[in-house]
């Protein structure tokens, strides 16, 4: 039903787990959020779920509830019934932090045969073919610094000053084909006051276009954001 980490990014040596229940509506879900390992984390109050990617699982069944990670829109699924052994929900709910934007239900599930002439293409259809090129573009840091048309500078959280925390927060992130920040997640942190401040202000950068043959494309970089004690 939605993307899941893969086994790098959910391994011991790369992350911790901490597991959460959160009440959505009237319903209780078992929430696991996914945090980079951080030298100094366990020395500071633990980071807000949903600040890095959180999956929320059903308490009875082994299928996915919700979805959510700083920077994005949280997708719910609901009303799960089990159509042909696999399991649909038959309501998706898409919110902006608590407000809900967008909903889309089931109103009826029926059968197809493969045959049914629904299912087949007319003769002049245009089959897109999706290769390499259908995946993001990927681009080095240095690259991407060079297209930065608009900086939010992160400010030095305090706390983080006062503990002489300093270093480099990584970010992996998405740029749209209109500049803006479209996906943004923490690979590695120094502590969660650094991850926090920033994601908050690296997600309101905004980039130039990234041409491929002319055309503006989406693009995969990573973003550091150095952190040095006396700046």
């Amino acid at each position: 039903m939605s993307p899941m980490p893969n086994s790098s990014e959910v391994s011991p040596s790369n992350s911790s787990l901490e597991r959460k229940t959160v009440s959505f509506g009237k319903v209780k879900l078992p929430c696991i959020m996914v945090i980079p390992l951080m030298p100094k984390y366990n020395d500071l109050k633990t980071p807000p779920l949903g600040l890095f990617p959180t999956y929320c699982f059903d308490p009875q069944l082994s299928i996915l509830r919700a979805n959510h990670f700083f920077g994005t829109l949280t997708t719910a699924f609901n009303q799960v019934v089990k159509v042909q052994n696999k399991y649909l929900p038959r309501e998706i709910v898409i919110f902006d932090g608590e407000k809900k934007i967008l909903s889309a239900k089931v109103d009826s599930i029926t059968y197809s045969s493969p045959g049914d002439p629904a299912l087949t293409p007319p003769a002049n259809a245009d089959v897109a073919k999706c290769d390499a090129k259908c995946d993001k573009t990927k681009i080095s840091a240095g690259v991407i610094q060079g297209m930065l048309l608009k900086k939010v500078t992160p400010y030095y959280p305090e706390a983080a000053k006062e503990s002489g925390i300093a270093g480099t927060v990584v970010l992996q992130a998405v740029i749209g084909r209109d500049g803006g920040i479209h996906d943004l997640h923490v690979l590695s942190s120094p502590s969660p006051l650094l991850a926090v401040s920033a994601l908050w202000s690296v997600s309101q950068w905004q980039y130039k276009p990234y041409l491929l043959l002319g055309e503006p494309v989406e693009v995969q970089t990573t973003i550091n954001v150095i952190y040095s004690l006396g700046n």
